[in-house]
């Protein structure tokens, strides 16, 4: 009768065959940072309740409703024109932005990653809060204007329409030009929107030949 081994028969280990063990060696615990915790995100809730926003997210103009003032095809080139200059002479009404975004609404390019001569130089208008810094720096004088009039309209080249405004507020007396033609595409189609907004005499500004 043979002896009875006390070595167990027919151990397996990771890149062994029977009887062959190997040392599997723990992970590493030395010199791996542990994961930060995550900022600025939603705290936990119990559950079904709403998380808390977080303070980025509240102050992301993004998130937010449309704006108030749209296109509307019942408009002409000049009301357009009275209604963007009104929303952004009150631009933080009824919410913070908002005229900015009244802005925005009406661009002929909004949204598009092609690029746009909306400021003249070429830049897309893809991202509204890259639209908003572009924005409030090039129409000081119309955001938050203390006083602003309508100069006239004209016709120019392409069925456009040039709408000149005349704005005073924080920054010297400025004069821009609202190239005004109609949308062809989108929800907006047939309505007068902002091809470009420039300062009068601008380089950019298309004329007649």
């Amino acid at each position: 009768m043979r002896p009875v081994s006390s070595r167990p028969r027919g151990g397996l280990s990771r890149g062994g065959g029977p009887g062959i063990r190997r040392r599997i060696r723990p992970p590493p615990t030395t010199g791996v940072l542990p994961r930060p915790p995550p900022t600025g995100r939603p705290s936990r809730s119990p559950r079904g309740a709403l998380p808390t926003p977080s303070p980025e997210f509240e102050r992301n103009p993004q998130n937010c409703a449309p704006p108030e003032v749209v296109p509307r095809p019942d408009l002409t080139a000049e009301e357009a024109v009275r209604l963007q200059c009104g929303a952004l002479a009150d631009c933080h009404a009824p919410r913070r932005y908002h005229g900015l975004q009244v802005l925005y609404e009406f661009a002929c390019d909004a949204g598009q990653m092609e690029r746009s001569r909306f400021f003249g130089f070429s830049a897309d208008l893809y991202h509204f809060d890259h639209f908003m810094g572009k924005a409030g720096h090039h129409f000081k004088a119309l955001v938050g204007a203390a006083a602003w009039a309508v100069e006239g309209a004209e016709p120019g080249p392409r069925g456009r329409v040039h709408v000149t405004v005349r704005a005073e507020g924080r920054a010297a007396p400025s004069r821009f030009v609202f190239v005004m033609q109609r949308h062809d595409r989108g929800k907006y189609e047939g309505c007068w929107c902002t091809a470009q907004l420039l300062p009068a005499g601008s380089k950019w500004l298309e004329k007649d030949e």
